[in-house]
């Protein structure tokens, strides 16, 4: 079992703070209170042999969307392609997760993992696998641990979402990337490399 322990960035008037007894305050001068109960329940966690990952968002001065991409490669964890584990999450305006989701075999399908060209015919990309459980509209800010293709781009479009952040570029031996990127700009989708 994969679990991640995360604070998500704030922005306000001075230093978001939360105490060991979990009340939150802000801070006018810089000051940090080591949050003991995440950070603890992250290393128990490891050292019963689950796969924990403790993000403070806070203390690292993450933006939304380094947040947002540090949450699909997260989601990429779940992935079993060993060439391209892909994660995607999904924000609304408010900065609520509204989903994740990984690239993998459609359900009840095997997949021949070991040939690489064989398995991009049936391998449902990370942005699909997200973008089933919201509403056209309801999302603000998808981000991929790597960028879309013209397909997920085209479907982003239909689900009205207008920015898009990646971590790693596509294949260029395999995708046209210039073409991805202006179909995005044409679809009137920001779309940036952090």
């Amino acid at each position: 079992m994969k679990i991640m322990i995360s604070y998500p960035p704030l922005a306000g008037e001075g230093t978001p703070t939360l105490g060991q007894n979990r009340q939150f305050q802000w801070f006018h001068n810089p000051s940090f209170i080591y949050p003991m109960v995440p950070a603890s329940a992250a290393t128990l966690m490891k050292e019963k042999g689950y796969d924990s990952i403790y993000n403070d968002s806070i203390a690292e001065g993450l933006t939304w969307e380094q947040y947002a991409l540090e949450l699909a490669r997260t989601a990429s964890l779940r992935s079993e392609d060993p060439y391209h584990a892909v994660g995607t999450a999904l924000l609304r305006a408010d900065h609520t997760v509204a989903a994740l989701g990984y690239n993998g075999a459609p359900p009840g399908v095997e997949i021949d993992w070991t040939d690489r060209d064989k398995r991009r015919k049936f391998v449902i990309h990370a942005e699909n696998n997200a973008l089933r459980y919201v509403a056209p509209g309801e999302v603000a800010l998808m981000a991929s641990s790597m960028m879309p293709c013209w397909d997920c781009i085209l479907l982003a479009a239909t689900y009205r979402i207008p920015r898009l952040v990646y971590g790693e570029e596509l294949d260029s031996t395999v995708y046209d990337i210039p073409l991805t990127k202006r179909l995005a700009a044409d679809c009137g989708i920001v779309l940036e490399k952090i």
